[in-house]
């Protein structure tokens, strides 16, 4: 019994094209495979995952569906004629991701190499039945196509289809090829356009009736002797003249006068060489001076400083050479100079580049004044002058009101009255403090800016700045009253405060907020949003097994409750519910047979009618920011 030849898809491809079906994303088919089944005959089978023996793979020449049988799909290998060496008897079509999708055999057939005296490209097509082939994409790499003769005649086909029914050709211009609209005009403009044989016919015919009108008028023209002077502004007939010293300008000149004015330009030229001829043989000539024409001897130096010599043209090529190079360098340093910004910067001491700067208070010694900045000193110093007269006065009536004393403030005669201030002897130690009146304060005052520098007033309070060098202990009388970098603190707005983080969890630089870090090494904040802060038990044994910034599950104490079960007869109490159970209904329930029973009871639980009950558990509270200092 002859073998069957046939190809089946694998368990595998079913399940990759059902896949493909009901997802909608196609499934690549990209390789194909042969092989020799180790010599002996094979048939397919749709558990294979693999070729018995695979012997050349390689990618799709092509993958077409049959055009009568929509459903199958044609897959092509084609093998070059420098491979081979081997029997092929087993095909095997592949995806992607190296899948075996299709299984089939053929008859054995030998594939010789080229190296062994006999080489032919051969195609291997497998045909495999799909029930969508949708589910399958029908694209191969037109890099690695062989050109059978079937794919250049398939690919001829389909080029000429889309070309005879595209429309997309490009319109002929006078720089290009294109297609192009005919035109029977002969007076149009258009450059776009061809001529047809019929506007090329009329204007041949325009042109022939041109032609035989002008040899009309030629041939009426020489017949004719009505016909104006020629003159120097205007064609026409002339008479002829042979003189060669006439002023006539209405004449023309014939050969003979033109003959003659050459002789005689002849004749001239001859004599004027020999006179140079006689002249350059003779060595009586004066030499040539700064002051006086001559002879002159020739020099091609360029550093010379002679003046009765004259320079060659190699000097002035020289000279002129030099010229240019130092021009060019002249220009490449203005170039340099004007790119490079490495220019010394002007100081006390040494000139420079300096930047200009219009401020009148800057105390920068290495920029320089604008003229805006010279101006606005200029009236901020008159008006300064102006000042400092009323100034000078208001110290004069402020010195006249000073007066010294070791008596009591009661023997004061003059208690500096001015402004309300009075001096007052207090201890041995401290000679005078001032006593200002509710209204009053003392202090700097500057009267150019009408305000005070700094103040002391009736509450004890400087105002003004007073730098902390002068101010001994205000660094630590500052940091002992502030609160550390790192501790939370509530904040009753939705911001923080400049300078402030709220506590939300966040990352922080470290390097940048080095106390920050100090007080969380980690680099992050404590999300304190929704959240309590509980004190650290620290071995205290209240809320145990604690770390510091360890966060903390909710919970609640325990609930009791207690409940009694059904009494019977008279020797029993009746049923009742404490703690968070209540009693909500009762029946009555027979035990036994012939018996009376008390009633039965349904209990429920619910903490609410013993305690308040939300979706969380916490204690009474007001909502707050936490925020810390940043640095």
């Amino acid at each position: 019994m002859s073998q069957k030849f046939y190809t089946l898809i694998t368990q595998q491809g079913a399940a990759l094209l059902a896949n493909a079906t009901a997802l909608g994303i196609p499934l690549k088919l990209c390789k194909m495979a042969v092989g020799d089944a180790n010599g002996s005959a094979t048939t397919p089978d749709a558990s294979q995952t693999k070729l018995i023996h695979e012997v050349y793979k390689a990618p799709l020449n092509s993958l077409t569906t049959d055009e009568k049988n929509p459903n199958q799909i044609i897959a092509e290998l084609v093998i070059p004629e420098n491979q081979g060496g081997w029997f092929i008897n087993e095909i095997g079509l592949y995806d992607e991701d190296d899948t075996l999708v299709a299984v089939g055999n053929c008859p054995i057939t030998y594939k010789p190499k080229l190296s062994e005296g006999s080489g032919r490209t051969q195609v291997i097509r497998m045909i495999i039945v799909v029930d969508n082939v949708n589910a399958v994409t029908l694209k191969i790499d037109p890099s690695i196509v062989l050109a059978t003769r079937q794919y250049v005649e398939n690919l001829i086909t389909s080029k000429m289809a889309n070309h005879e029914q595209t429309t997309n050709h490009p319109n002929a211009t006078t720089n290009s090829k294109g297609f192009v609209q005919l035109n029977s005009a002969i007076d149009s403009n258009l450059e776009n356009q061809a001529a047809t044989p019929l506007a090329v016919k009329k204007a041949y015919n325009l042109a022939t009736d041109a032609i035989k009108k002008a040899n009309d008028l030629i041939s009426a023209h020489e017949k004719s002797t009505n016909h104006p002077n020629a003159t120097t502004n205007s064609k026409g007939f002339v008479q002829l003249n042979s003189a060669i010293d006439s002023n006539l300008e209405n004449q023309a000149a014939t050969p003979l006068a033109v003959k003659k004015a050459y002789n005689l330009a002849t004749d001239a030229i001859k004599k004027t060489n020999d006179l140079i001829s006689a002249h350059e043989k003779s060595t009586n000539h004066p030499n040539a001076t700064t002051n006086s024409k001559g002879f002159v001897q020739l020099n091609s130096a360029i550093d010379s400083n002679l003046e009765n010599q004259a320079a060659t043209p190699l000097a002035v090529k020289k000279a002129y050479n030099l010229a240019v190079d130092a021009a060019k360098k002249a220009n490449d340093l203005i170039s340099a100079h004007e790119k490079s910004t490495n220019h010394p910067n002007a100081t006390t001491n040494s000139k420079g580049f300096v930047q200009l700067n219009s401020a009148t208070n800057s105390t920068i010694e290495n920029q320089a004044a604008t003229p805006k900045a010279v101006r606005d000193t200029y009236e901020y110093a008159r008006v300064v002058d102006n000042k400092a007269i009323t100034a000078h006065e208001h110290a004069n009536n402020a010195h006249n009101r000073i007066s010294e004393t070791n008596n009591a403030l009661s023997n004061i005669t003059d208690r500096l009255k001015y402004l309300n201030d009075r001096s007052q002897l207090s201890t041995a130690n401290k000679r005078y403090v001032f006593v200002i009146q509710d209204d009053a304060a003392a202090g700097v005052f500057d009267v150019v800016n009408d305000n005070f520098v700094w103040s002391f007033n009736n509450d004890g309070l400087c105002a003004g700045y007073v730098d902390s060098s002068r101010v001994g202990g205000l660094d630590q009388f500052v940091k002992d009253r502030t609160t550390p970098v790192g501790v939370p603190m509530p904040w009753p707005q939705v911001h923080p405060p400049t300078g402030y983080f709220e506590c939300n969890g966040a990352e922080f630089d470290k390097n940048q907020f080095q106390k920050l870090a100090a007080a969380y090494p980690s680099g992050k904040l404590p999300d304190l949003r929704g959240e309590f802060i509980r004190g650290w038990d620290n071995v205290r044994g209240v809320d145990p097994n604690r770390m510091i910034l360890d966060w903390q599950q909710d919970a609640i104490r325990d609930i009791w409750g207690r409940v009694s079960v059904v009494g019977r007869g008279a020797g029993y109490g009746p049923v009742q519910a404490e703690g968070a159970f209540a009693i909500d209904s009762r029946w009555s329930a027979e035990v036994k047979a012939g018996n009376a029973d008390e009633w039965g009871r349904l209990y429920s639980f619910n903490a609410s009618r013993v305690v308040p009950v939300a979706n969380e558990n916490r204690p009474r509270n007001v909502a707050f920011m936490y925020i810390v200092k940043a640095e």
